[in-house]
């Protein structure tokens, strides 16, 4: 809130009279209900691709289609929905992008003693994403007026109003169809997974693509830009520094170049964190240094610059939930194994992690949540010097808020270009994410358990891979920070070093994949710079047709071993 008059965008926001509130009884169960199955869909994904989509167009057609039919909906109806249904799939990425490790080197946690733990820490980044992005929304959206743009673009979809019509069935044939194909080449096993060649010499380098519908989904999703980034840090690695590093000496072999380049890629990624940090504080600085000559020449100072004081009662409200918020984690964590002095540092390190998440996805729509995690992680372990399956703990915690982060400032953008009261979207957000947290966790046992054992070609996770890595110390310092100093310099100046740093250590069947993608949506913007819309929702389906399809069969395959 503010004493200074109303602005345009404030008048914008109140027009929500003109709609029905949105937090209604139907919108919370089919919202719970799709929480759970995209929370599902997305760990199988995570687990198995190395990279997670933000599912949120996806849900704005899905929320929309269902409300059309059951008749008597509203803008901020469908919207409320619409983040519920999301609020458990980051939620599901930060603990796939870190806790299969616990799974690695012969370990193999039992459901029936290991679920405990894990839904704590589940719950433990819940509770700090919901109240830390509700203490950064006010600064983010309306003072620093952040794009959000997957936000925007659900905004827009909610807004266009035709899911009951051509969007809703040009999303239920993409899907059905992805589906399809999922269940011959899982089920039938009548298609293969991967098409490779191994390239002649002594790095045995195996390029190729995977038959993964969802691959080319993301990369459409993703854009031309970041794909032709992500793909040339796989070109760089696997035609540049493993053959060549190993023909001119610098290796002993192709093992120790495929180490070389995923500290880089690593360092790469922590680098380009701590950049977005610096560019933050950098910013700051330059702001304030900016009020105060305009204060002493006497203009209006911080009002100038578009920034709008919190209202003490809105702060104060803010810092409560904080504190509750902290106290759940806490508690969350000490339950989970960790230390009461871990707990609380994993608290501190969550609330900037969180905050450079935010500024990430705010600008580019990327949130490398994994990243987040290794940082804190490398912290604890030089302070505390916990225990590995600690350190993967601590890693999760931080990844799963600063994932959750990212997707709530995407429905807090809509909800502000909508019209939606933030309060209800946050009701919802802690519905959606509670079940999230909970079918996450038991999900992570199935997959691993039906498409594992883990880092292997059936379920690769690329991140925790490298978190795992990390965890047991299995890199050269000298290249990781020398990866993050360059990550951080050309994050300073806007160059995505997160991209880069995936594509160096993702497979290269992946990164072709993806790439294939971004190469159609290249095209498409070009000759039919109308169709990108479309374009969106046959991907959005595509995707979604594959990694549900892809959940059931495990869940099928799990409960058959049951019996």
């Amino acid at each position: 809130m503010t004493n200074k008059p109303r602005t345009n965008q404030q008048s914008t926001q109140g027009e929500q009279a003109r709609f029905s509130p949105g937090l209604t009884l139907r919108a919370l169960i089919w919202g719970a209900l799709g929480s759970a199955l995209l929370t599902a869909s997305s760990l199988y994904v995570a687990l198995r691709m190395g990279a997670l989509p933000w599912p949120t167009v996806f849900a704005s057609i899905a929320a929309m289609s269902i409300l059309k039919l059951m008749g008597n909906t509203n803008l901020n109806e469908i919207n409320v929905t619409q983040t519920a249904m999301t609020a458990g799939a980051m939620i599901a990425g930060g603990m796939a992008f870190t806790l299969p490790g616990l799974w690695a080197e012969g370990q193999a946690p039992q459901l029936s003693s290991f679920f405990l733990p894990v839904l704590l820490i589940a719950l433990a980044g819940l509770c700090l994403g919901l109240a830390l992005t509700w203490y950064w929304r006010p600064m983010l959206l309306e003072q620093r007026k952040l794009p959000f743009p997957i936000g925007m673009a659900a905004a827009e979809t909610i807004k266009s109003g035709d899911a009951g019509g051509s969007k809703g069935k040009l999303l239920a044939i993409s899907l059905a169809i992805s589906a399809i194909f999922t269940f011959i080449r899982d089920f039938l096993g009548k298609i293969p997974q991967f098409i490779s060649y191994t390239l002649p010499g002594a790095a045995g380098i195996q390029v190729g693509v995977m038959l993964y519908p969802m691959a080319p989904a993301i990369g459409y999703m993703i854009g031309g830009i970041y794909t032709a980034v992500l793909f040339g840090g796989a070109l760089l690695a696997y035609f540049a520094i493993v053959p060549f590093g190993v023909a001119w000496g610098f290796f002993a072999d192709a093992a120790a170049a495929a180490s070389f380049k995923d500290t880089l890629g690593l360092g790469l990624m922590v680098g380009a964190g701590l950049g977005t940090l610096l560019r933050f504080f950098h910013s700051q600085i330059k702001e304030r240094g900016q009020a105060g000559r305009q204060a002493d020449q006497g203009g209006a100072g911080p009002a100038a610059l578009g920034q709008r004081p919190l209202d003490k009662r809105g702060f104060s409200g803010s810092m409560s939930w904080l504190l509750l918020a902290a106290v759940g984690a806490v508690l969350a964590c000490f339950g989970a194994g960790m230390g009461f002095s871990l707990s609380l540092f994993v608290i501190a390190g969550t609330f900037l992690m969180t905050l450079m998440a935010c500024l990430v996805t705010g600008e580019s729509g990327i949130d490398p949540m994994e990243i987040f995690g290794i940082i804190v992680m490398m912290g604890a372990a030089f302070l505390f010097k916990p225990q590995w399956q600690s350190s993967l703990m601590v890693a999760a915690v931080v990844a799963v808020a600063s994932g959750f982060a990212g997707d709530t400032m995407f429905d807090y953008r809509a909800g502000q270009i909508i019209g939606t009261n933030p309060k209800e979207q946050l009701i919802s957000q802690a519905v959606g994410g509670l079940l999230g947290a909970v079918v996450a966790s038991f999900t992570l046992f199935v997959v691993i358990g039906q498409f594992g054992p883990v880092f292997s070609d059936a379920l690769p996770a690329p991140q925790a891979r490298l978190v795992f890595s990390m965890v047991n110390s299995a890199f050269d310092p000298l290249v990781f920070w020398s990866g993050a100093i360059a990550g951080a310099a050309l994050c300073f100046f806007g160059l995505p070093a997160t991209t880069l740093g995936i594509g160096l250590y993702l497979p290269f069947a992946f990164s072709a994949a993806i790439f294939i993608g971004g190469v159609i949506r290249w095209i498409t913007d070009r000759l039919w710079p109308k169709s990108q819309d479309k374009g969106m929702i046959l991907a959005s389906g595509v995707f979604g047709g594959e990694s549900l399809t892809g959940v059931l069969l495990a869940f099928l395959n799990f409960f058959t071993a049951l019996r």
